[in-house]
């Protein structure tokens, strides 16, 4: 690596002398990480969020002007993402229209690896301008900077933990949304890097990438903070004369980032996504956030043993010794950055940026059962690159000699992450490859288990798979996805009695699972144990009152006991849940016939075919009640 030390020709800081060779380098960054991440063009949908995301959704398949209304109305499982569902509707059009099938999954994942790759193609443009900027490296002549910013967009771009993101289809939010964002970043480079010559069109173009990164996914609302950190390094704008400006300039995007939050927590909350603080409570919040900073620089620096789902036991002990070490290790930094941020300031503003962008993930806002997971470093351990470039650049300024060696290590160290990298990709092949790695590496979880006793389940292989999905539930008891494949599992089995016994284990240990006392009361009425049904439909309903099938079958149960006037009840209570629900519809008009409002019964059955013309049970009966109007004797004339 050839260094320079004179000073270099004038033009605006931070703006490359000529944009050929960055852009070169950039192309061939993009390549090499494409590459990287060759695999995934093989891979399936895995049964792990995909399966409701595409392969039962409907939805989004398509651009027409359904799928677009579905698209920016819809909060899916938790999440408002519409021009995330847009891409994904392309990927549905094109397959179609090129492979034949728009279910065919290599289409998503070639997707998700392009953006990928155009991900690290734009971050060398963003490490090239940040590398300029910098007291320590804006010394170089231009090809050494290129040099290194091409070696930071490697070190983003074929790192193992970018895997996650790139190799499920259900994160394509997460790429889509970096693109914009990375893309925002530039945009204010050029705009805030040129000086007092600030052209406010790069400033309007910076919007509207973070306009369009919020509606990819919701979490790019930290950028505002992010740039706020950037004006006071490598920009140097929090200074009297400019920091009014700066800050000024970040109240539009604050303004956005606090109604997007708000659209974010609308729809964890709709979706009951969001664990309660009663489950977890602040304590272990905050210790899982000191967990996860140490982990996510950790993995980075050795990339070794990454998994899909580090699993989190409820409840947390906050006062666990890796918790009281994390939380060691992240307060003696903080203060070591406090105590020499003149000396190093990009270290303090990687590790601003670094938090900064992890906050929304961190676990304060604690969203599913992971403590951490390798796709939330996609964005944040940006800074780290750059950090890691730019000194390999310093240090190449000083002792020339070291220019050479230091281009090695480079090379060794881009070599070594692309081998782990192509390896981690292959276990996300299939749902059978996930959960077979992710088993057999993490025993102790009960997602991996239940999801290699699913795997089991799919094959036939009930048997084996029993033994997995109960230890599942032994495991973490709140895990409801193991309680019904174990179900599942016993009821393919034949054993009817084991699987009474297993409705009544999930009830003892998550009272609160309503499947298991509705399933319970299913299996109670198939021994003709009625009454007893009924006690387990109550409670379903008493604990889920807002599910049509549960008042279905305690009207059903009603009106074997003869309890016509709850059995009329629960099937309108049914049917006001949902009214395009035939069954309940249909036992309605019996239960009115028995208590003698034949007519009444026969307009629910004429309702329910205007509604499903060609429901056989529904016509079987009207049959047979205007059979029976028929043959009924006509009334009296009145005297």
């Amino acid at each position: 690596m050839p260094v320079n030390t004179r000073k270099r020709t004038s033009h605006p800081p931070g703006r490359p002398a000529s944009g050929s060779p960055t852009a070169r380098a950039a192309l061939a960054v993009l390549a090499i990480v494409f590459l990287a991440f060759l695999p995934t063009l093989r891979h399936e949908f895995v049964d792990w969020d995909d399966t409701d995301n595409f392969v039962r959704n409907q939805n989004y398949r398509g651009l027409g002007s359904d799928q677009i209304r579905w698209m920016f109305t819809t909060f899916h499982m938790g999440h408002f993402q519409p021009l995330t569902w847009l891409t994904l509707g392309f990927d549905y059009t094109w397959a179609q229209a090129f492979l034949g099938d728009g279910m065919d999954a290599r289409a998503y994942h070639a997707t998700n690896t392009l953006l990928h790759a155009l991900n690290a193609f734009l971050f060398v443009f963003v490490a090239r301008r940040l590398l300029a900027l910098a007291p320590l490296t804006r010394a170089a002549r231009p090809a050494p900077l290129v040099l290194a910013a091409a070696f930071a967009g490697l070190l983003f771009g074929v790192h193992p933990l970018r895997v996650e993101s790139v190799a499920w289809v259900t994160e394509r939010r997460d790429l889509l949304s970096s693109f914009f964002f990375l893309a925002a970043v530039l945009a204010y480079l050029r705009f805030a890097g040129a000086g007092r010559h600030h052209d406010r069109r790069w400033l309007a173009l910076t919007f509207a990438a973070f306009v369009l990164g919020l509606l990819s996914k919701v979490s790019v609302v930290v950028l505002p903070i992010a740039l706020l950190v950037l004006d006071w390094y490598p920009l140097g704008r929090m200074r009297p004369r400019t920091i009014r400006r700066a800050v000024y300039e970040k109240i539009p995007f604050l303004a956005l980032s606090l109604i997007f939050g708000l659209v974010a927590a609308i729809g964890q909350a709709r979706n009951h996504w969001l664990y309660p603080l009663a489950e977890h409570p602040l304590p272990a919040r905050i210790a899982q956030s000191f967990y996860g900073l140490v982990f996510y620089i950790m993995k980075t620096i050795a990339p070794v043993g990454l998994l899909p789902i580090y699993e989190m036991r409820f409840p947390v002990n906050p006062f666990e010794p890796r918790f009281i070490a994390a939380a060691a290790v992240v307060l003696a930094a903080a203060l070591l950055l406090v105590r020499y941020r003149r000396r190093v300031p990009s270290l303090v503003a990687a590790a601003l940026v670094y938090a900064v962008v992890l906050a929304p993930v961190i676990g304060i806002a604690q969203n599913g059962s992971q403590i951490v997971a390798d796709r939330y470093s996609y964005l944040a351990c940006l800074g780290w690159a750059v950090v890691a470039a730019g000194g390999a650049l310093a240090l190449a300024l000083r002792r020339p000699p070291l220019a050479r060696p230091l281009a090695a290590a480079a090379l060794v160290v881009v070599v070594g992450l692309s081998v782990l990298t192509w390896r981690q990709c292959l276990v996300w092949r299939s749902t059978e490859s996930l959960w077979t790695y992710t088993a057999a590496r993490a025993p102790g979880s009960s997602i991996a288990r239940n999801g290699y006793g699913y795997v089991l389940l799919s094959q036939g292989r009930i048997t084996e798979a029993i033994p997995h999905l109960r230890q599942a539930v032994a495991i973490q008891p709140s895990n409801e996805k193991a309680h019904a494949n174990l179900w599942r599992a016993l009821r393919r089995s034949g054993d009817e009695e084991a699987l009474i016994a297993a409705y009544r284990e999930s009830i003892r240990l998550r009272p609160t699972l309503s499947d298991a006392h509705f399933n319970l009361g299913n299996a109670l009425v198939r021994r003709n144990e009625v009454d007893t049904a009924i006690r387990s439909y109550e409670e379903a309903v008493r604990l889920r009152p807002d599910v049509a099938s549960y008042h279905g079958a305690l009207a059903k149960a009603y009106h074997e006991i003869g309890d016509l006037a709850g059995a009329e009840r629960e099937n309108r209570r049914a049917l006001e849940l949902d009214p395009r629900l035939a069954i309940a519809r249909v036992n309605l008009a019996i239960t009115l016939r028995a208590a003698g409002r034949l007519p009444e019964g026969i307009a629910e059955l004429e309702r329910t075919l205007s509604i499903e013309p060609a429901h056989a049970e529904a016509q079987r009966w009207l049959a047979q009640f205007k059979a029976e109007a028929a043959a009924a004797p006509a009334p009296s004339a009145p005297r």
